[in-house]
């Protein structure tokens, strides 16, 4: 009752309402955690997502200290071990990462570890995120062998297996599209670039 009125707000656009109603969540499920002790789905599942939403919502209000403090709880929350029994929070453990990218802390994304190779998502996102950090920094050439491993991991078995049921390839795709139209617009191939990123909101 405290959360869902973040994602009408969201939808119209009230980005600091959505973020304040998961502001109040998070604490109304501290409280229930705290008391009740629960277990299963709910301090792995649904009390990550008011802090992934605040990531979201103050994402779009350009608040970056809030965002990544909320990125960084939620990646604490859930990591990569946990994400991986239920394919909805596979996005959990790499929101860190793409807080970084999105305001531009291409040193803080370059710092962090690569993900267990059990874990192919979060490793096509970790190689996104680095991708994206090198030519932020100016390195085309890097960028492209991080492009060249995330294409590469398009094709790996649990697409097509485990995780064929869920959208975390299509993310990957979308994710290869947008690296690939910024190298190309660093090139001013601007044709290109804007082909594949047109792909990407596709």
């Amino acid at each position: 009752m405290v959360h869902m009125p973040a994602h009408i707000y969201l939808r119209v656009g009230r980005y600091a309402g959505a973020a304040e109603a998961n502001v109040r969540a998070i604490a109304a499920d501290e409280d229930y955690l705290a008391q009740c002790q629960a277990q299963g789905l709910y301090p792995v599942s649904y009390y990550p997502h008011n802090l992934h939403f605040l990531w979201a919502a103050a994402t779009f209000e350009g608040r970056s200290e809030v965002a990544i403090d909320a990125a960084r709880e939620v990646a604490a929350k859930v990591p990569h071990h946990h994400a991986g029994a239920v394919a909805r929070t596979a996005d959990f453990p790499v929101t860190p990462w793409l807080a970084y990218v999105r305001f531009g802390r291409w040193q803080q994304m370059l710092l962090e570890p690569k993900p267990p190779a059990t874990d192919p998502y979060a490793t096509g996102i970790w190689h996104y995120a680095r991708a994206l950090s090198l030519l932020g920094r100016g390195q085309p050439a890097r960028a492209e062998s991080e492009l060249a491993a995330l294409t590469a991991l398009l094709g790996h078995e649990a697409f097509r297996t485990t995780l064929k049921d869920s959208p975390l390839l299509t993310n990957l795709q979308i994710a290869s599209r947008i690296v690939r139209g910024e190298l190309a617009a660093r090139v001013r191939r601007f044709d290109e670039a804007i082909r594949v990123v047109g792909e990407a909101v596709a």
